[in-house]
């Protein structure tokens, strides 16, 4: 297996080559996003507290080697998966449920990595 690199954009939940796939009709992917830390914007620094938060969590792996996420920082931030990567994505589902409930209720969110949403005005 090798890597090919290529430019592209994503874009409401798709990614959008701008470059030609030389023969390449499926194939698994890395995508690795560039992401402007300056920006403060509420898209951009919600992206950024949820990659932090997802780095602190912890996963516990069951008998029946399914699993179960939690963020220490973000009680009852909970998700259970039949594997990690399942797991791991209902905790970013439910983490930006958890986020959305809290800042239309205007309840305190915990700053994680020093990323405080709590400041931060919708557009």
């Amino acid at each position: 297996m090798s890597l090919l690199t290529i430019r592209g954009i994503y874009e409401n939940g798709v990614v959008h080559p701008l470059e030609p796939l030389p023969g390449i009709c499926q194939s698994h992917v890395i995508i690795t996003f560039l992401v402007d830390e300056t920006s403060n914007d509420v898209e951009t620094l919600c992206q950024r507290y949820i990659t932090a938060a997802i780095e602190n969590a912890d996963y516990q792996k069951f008998k029946d080697k399914s699993y179960s996420g939690t963020i220490p920082d973000c009680p009852g931030v909970v998700a259970f998966g039949q594997t990690l990567v399942e797991c791991q994505r209902e905790l970013i589902s439910v983490l930006r449920d958890w986020i959305l409930v809290k800042r239309r209720r205007g309840a305190s969110i915990p700053v994680i990595n020093g990323i405080d949403l709590n400041e931060v005005k919708n557009e």
